[in-house]
């Protein structure tokens, strides 16, 4: 864990550690969400929240298939325990010499993946018709 602290710190993110997770707060225009990194053996998890109160489960989960079918990187499900989308990367760290410039592109494509299904979540978790 705290080689995962300080690839973090080096990314120069602020942080909160809760737990065996870090936790960073993301933005991009008016869009803000919390993603939660957990190291693993040779691995993190970053998994985000997104910060929709969700009315319908079930278009939820079938936008999740949808956004799945296309994506390559990352896996968006539908929390039903829970009542929210959670998008789901790993970054493998295999080589210790490269886990900071790893773990970037790593972050970069999972905060691109969360950005661009954000309209298709919202609409999905409100239950109304796509903004597409």
């Amino acid at each position: 864990m705290d080689w995962l602290i300080r690839l973090i710190e080096r990314m120069g993110f602020d942080y909160a550690v809760s737990g065996d997770e870090v936790h960073v707060v993301f933005a991009s225009g008016a869009a803000k969400w919390q993603s939660a990194f957990k190291a693993g053996d040779g691995r993190v998890l970053i998994y985000s929240v997104y910060p929709f109160e969700v009315k319908s489960g079930g278009k939820c989960a079938e936008a999740c298939n949808r956004i799945n079918a296309v994506l390559i990187n990352s896996c968006f499900y539908y929390e039903a325990r829970n009542n929210r989308v959670v998008a789901r990367s790993v970054a493998n760290l295999t080589d210790g010499y490269y886990a900071l410039e790893l773990l970037k592109e790593a972050v970069r494509s999972h905060c691109r993946d969360v950005l661009s299904q954000w309209d298709t979540v919202f609409c999905a978790a409100a239950d109304v018709l796509s903004l597409n």
